[in-house]
């Protein structure tokens, strides 16, 4: 770990000095003179906080120190252009940060493929390796969900900023520092559900296509396995949610889930163009030239009906197009054969990873799947049922949805648009509805459609077993499972249980509702694949995420992973390839390690102590969710209500047509988004602190402490939320500690976080937050740092909106590009 931090010193936070001076020498009048009084400005928060003094107060004292001769619109420009540099600079770091990945992460220590190999040979586990690998599933389902606030451009510089970093190109930095000076970093306009699909399929074209081979080859490689697209065909897939995903979003339309099923089609062909062509570059031998000829022209053709012509006006081809993907299979199968028989199986690596490819993203690219919320359907059988038509467009458009899954099957194959999931899911007949549906809608049986209830609240998640039972009883369903493998799929929502309970019970409800899902499905002969719906920070099923798979423990079905991840998270975790292809490794091998490793998930005997710990946080979090001022305190301390206004997804921020806002329909992004920016991040431990302190009254710390040292689920736990009390700053608010409607909340939530940080550190031995991550640590820390004027800025804005100055609302609304973006997994 210390030649890990070292590296981090040296490639990351010392190059982020060096190149941040770069913006100094630009050509530009404005960002000369910022960049000048930014450092100032920084130490006047950091001092201004330390004094006691609120953000208003700050900003004041340093106008007046530094600032005098400007005017109040010219300040207020001043303060536009810190935000602008600030946003800059974090983009610097991002791509630093990038840039020296394979450096500051052990690549092939714990969590690595070779990790996994080596420890089942001396264990004499390797036969039970291959058993595993042969039936182990990932599923990475990318979602629209506006969490990310860079725009398009931005992505692209970051990119090429990460690849001159990597080079040391300083030139190169300078120049692209320079194109980051005039680029617009927020949004116009709202996009478009097909837009937001068009900017995911960058990360599928560019990071994805390149991720799964690398993984799956490697894998190989170890395993000792020649053809792996032979063996291997199903271990990854990649799933999609934009264009697909219309569950409080009513500008995702039928119309919209067909013409993103076109653009995934269109993405993926051309890519295979683009390789057969390299292939033909290699392939010049007497026999082979030909055979990768005709499979060129095949492309050629398949991708011409996609697009509804030929290409530039190119002849049109004179071989037919591919109808599956299982004929380009068969083509390039017999391209290696021949390879192999007669030319020393020269160049076959190049076939193999064609064929990985096409083996994983078929001619679909990626599968999409449907979203709608429970309540819509529901509705939607009261009208059928009497007679009326549907109440809204949105309830129309479910049967026409259906219909259009259908046609995308036709077109694309099964794998293309195979399931439908049912937010809200809470009774039986959330999911019979669908299957209903789908009849009137021409599905005809054997139905290829997977129906997928989304269990989300805590008690939703506790009676969720008795669902499926009572599902599984009703003989038309258990019938379409047993069409379907014998295999129902469950999603669990991290996000919105941790709205409803907290981080402590929601965790515990997701990880107990996993154990018995898994006995109860299992009753009526059928195997349960669990997918999570997850979002960048702990408080949303974040932070460490391949720790929390490690440490599930025999009691859950593992044979699949499937997970959500979304806008600050792709870019982050997914953004490159080599950052890509290692967290697929570290969850991958989470999974297979099951039955390799020792289950030390939770033992027997701490059960009902992390239980305890559970219920009383869920209390202290209820209490503190049903106080009269719990949205209005979101909404006076935090930038709550600006997120509509931000232009960053499709999605509106909330659920329902209420004028009024209200918990319930809130979305879990700007819930959690606002206590990241208020920096309290209240539920990433809100409650678990209050737990530990009467559990430990009770049965002393030192039980607890033996819980942390024997069960790998209880320490995944203690370290993510560790994540979130990192990012915490109390003294940005402490101006509402005596505040006559805040003050007491205020008081509460600072001192939950005072009592979790300092538990938490006496139940782990850890004598500082993360200690044990310090690369990750220290990263928190920059970024926490680099953020602190963005804040000050934005806090000081929000009290000028309070005082009356309207004019100040488009300040808030700027800061909070910026603020997002630094924490990278914070929304």
């Amino acid at each position: 770990m210390k030649h890990l931090a070292e590296a981090f010193e040296g490639l990351v936070a010392l190059r982020y000095e060096l190149y941040n001076s770069l913006f100094l020498t630009l050509p530009f009048e404005s960002i000369r003179r910022t960049g000048s009084l930014l450092p100032l400005l920084a130490k006047a928060c950091d001092d201004g906080f330390k004094s006691g003094r609120t953000p208003t107060e700050i900003l004041a004292q340093f106008r007046a120190e530094h600032a005098s001769e400007l005017s109040d619109d010219d300040f207020t420009g001043l303060l536009f252009r810190f935000v602008q540099y600030m946003e800059r600079q974090v983009v610097l770091f991002d791509a630093l940060e990038d840039a020296a990945f394979e450096r500051v992460h052990d690549m092939k220590g714990e969590g690595s493929i070779r990790q996994l190999f080596d420890r089942a040979r001396w264990e004499g586990k390797s036969d039970e390796l291959a058993r595993r690998l042969s039936t182990m599933r990932l599923r990475i389902v990318l979602t629209a969900h506006p969490t990310q606030f860079y725009p398009d451009s931005v992505l692209g510089i970051i990119t090429d900023l990460e690849a001159a970093v990597r080079a040391d190109d300083v030139k190169q930095v300078s120049t692209l520092l320079m194109q980051l000076g005039r680029t617009p970093f927020i949004r116009r306009e709202k996009p478009t559900p097909l837009g937001e699909a068009e900017g995911l399929v960058w990360y599928l074209k560019h990071v994805f296509y390149h991720a799964v081979p690398d993984v799956i080859l490697r894998l190989a490689d170890e395993a000792g396995l020649e053809r792996p697209d032979e063996l291997l065909p199903d271990l990854f897939r990649i799933g999609f949610w934009p264009g697909g995903d219309r569950d409080g979003n009513p500008f995702v339309r039928a119309r919209t889930t067909r013409d993103v099923a076109r653009l995934l089609r269109r993405a993926i062909l051309e890519a295979y163009a683009q390789d057969t062509e390299a292939l033909a570059r290699r392939l010049t031998f007497r026999g082979v030239d030909d055979a990768v000829a005709r499979v060129r022209a095949r492309i050629e053709a398949t991708r011409d009906v996609t697009t509804g012509g030929n290409a530039a006006g190119a002849p049109a081809a004179e071989l037919p197009p591919y109808e599956h993907p299982s004929a380009l299979v068969g083509d390039l199968e017999a391209i290696r054969e021949r390879l192999t028989r007669e030319h020393d199986g020269l160049f076959t690596d190049l076939v193999t990873e064609l064929l990985v490819r096409v083996r994983a993203f078929g001619f679909h690219f990626a599968s999409l799947d449907v979203r709608q919320d429970a309540r819509i359907h529901e509705e939607l059988d009261e009208a059928l049922s009497a007679g009326r038509p549907a109440p809204s467009d949105v309830h129309d458009d479910v049967l026409q949805t259906l219909a259009a899954m259908r046609d995308i099957q036709a077109e694309n194959g099964e794998e293309a648009l195979h399931r439908y999931v049912i937010s809200n899911s809470s009774a039986p007949e959330d999911v019979l509805r669908v299957l209903e549906f789908a009849e009137r809608a021409g599905w005809s049986h054997p139905m290829p459609l997977d129906i997928v209830p989304l269990f989300e609240t805590v008690p939703d998640l506790v009676a969720a077993p008795d669902v499926m039972r009572s599902l599984l009883s009703h003989a038309p369903y258990r019938e379409h499972v047993s069409q379907r493998g014998d295999v129902q799929t469950i999603m669990l929502g991290f996000s919105d249980g941790t709205k409803d309970g907290g981080f402590l019970a929601a965790n515990w409800s997701i990880f107990r509702a996993k154990e018995t899902l898994t006995e109860a499905v299992a009753e009526f002969g059928v195997d349960v694949a669990f997918f999570d719906g997850r979002g960048g920070p702990p408080a949303r099923g974040g932070g460490k995420t391949h720790a929390y798979y490690r440490a599930l423990g025999d009691r859950v079905s593992a044979n699949t992973i499937q997970l959500t991840i979304q806008g600050q998270t792709i870019t982050s975790n997914f953004g490159t390839v080599r950052a890509a292809a290692y967290n697929m490794e570290q969850l991958l091998t989470a999974g297979l390690a099951q039955g390799i490793e020792p289950d030390r998930a939770l033992p027997q005997e701490h059960r009902p102590l992390l239980e305890e710990l559970a219920e009383r946080s869920l209390e202290a979090y209820r209490d503190l969710k049903h106080r009269r001022e719990f949205l209005p305190y979101m909404q006076a301390l935090g930038p709550l209500t600006y997120y509509g206004d931000t232009n960053i997804g499709s999605r509106p921020s909330r659920r329902g047509r209420s004028t009024e806002l209200t918990l319930s329909d809130l979305r879990a992004i700007p819930f959690v988004g606002t206590w990241h920016q208020m920096k309290q991040n209240v539920p990433g431990y809100y409650g678990f602190g209050r737990a530990l302190e009467e559990v430990a009254a009770e049965h002393g710390m030192e039980r607890l402490r033996q819980m942390h040292a024997e069960s790998a689920l209880f320490r995944a736990l203690v370290e993510n939320s560790m994540m979130a009390l990192s990012k915490a700053y109390f003294p940005l608010t402490a101006w509402a500690a005596e505040h006559e409607t805040y003050g007491p909340m205020w008081r509460d939530i600072q001192q939950e976080y005072e009592r979790t940080c300092k538990l938490l550190r006496e139940v782990s031995g850890q004598t500082e937050l993360m200690a044990s991550r310090p690369v990750g640590r220290r990263s928190v820390a920059l970024r926490e740092r680099m953020v602190l004027p963005l804040l000050t800025i934005q806090q000081a804005a929000l009290d000028a909106v309070r005082g009356g100055q309207e004019e100040a609302r488009a300040l808030v609304l700027r800061t909070m590009y910026g603020i997002i973006n630094a924490g990278r997994n914070s929304a």
